[in-house]
């Protein structure tokens, strides 16, 4: 399973031959960060929401750079709720790539957010489970 990165310092991060959007600091709406998001990776179009953003991230089709790479300089939005359903969407979506597509993406935030990252990947990798397991009883019944 693949997984966000985490960076100490920018300079370590390999970009050579990537296109790579750099998210700044202190995107405290999720206008501000699909206003970003639609100026650093040139949407061909974009419906200012998070199916589309999804769709997006799954798309790149008109970048011609196979990995694309998202450097997060904090972790953007101020609403938690918001927060995690965007983080929630990197994780898919970095997983949905396959190896032998024509891209795949990359995203790092900074070291010191990991565990916050981390602990909202383990909680949305448990709500899948446990709805899963909820399905498989549902079914039995």
């Amino acid at each position: 399973m693949k997984t966000v990165l985490f960076f100490s310092n920018l300079q370590d991060i390999c970009s050579e031959d990537a296109f790579v959007a750099y998210i700044p600091i202190n995107i405290t709406t999720k206008e501000d960060l699909f206003t970003e998001f639609n100026k650093q990776l040139r949407f061909p179009y974009f419906g200012f929401n998070w199916d589309a953003l999804y769709d997006l991230f799954r798309d790149f089709h008109w970048i011609y750079q196979k990995s694309i790479v998202i450097v997060h300089q904090d972790i953007p939005l101020s609403d938690k709720n918001n927060q995690a359903i965007y983080i929630e969407l990197l994780f898919d979506c970095i997983n949905d790539w396959k190896d032998d597509e024509d891209h795949n993406l990359t995203v790092y935030f900074p070291i010191e957010f990991q565990e916050q990252i981390n602990n909202c990947i383990n909680e949305v990798m448990s709500k899948r489970t446990n709805e899963f397991f909820d399905g498989l009883l549902d079914s039995v019944d």
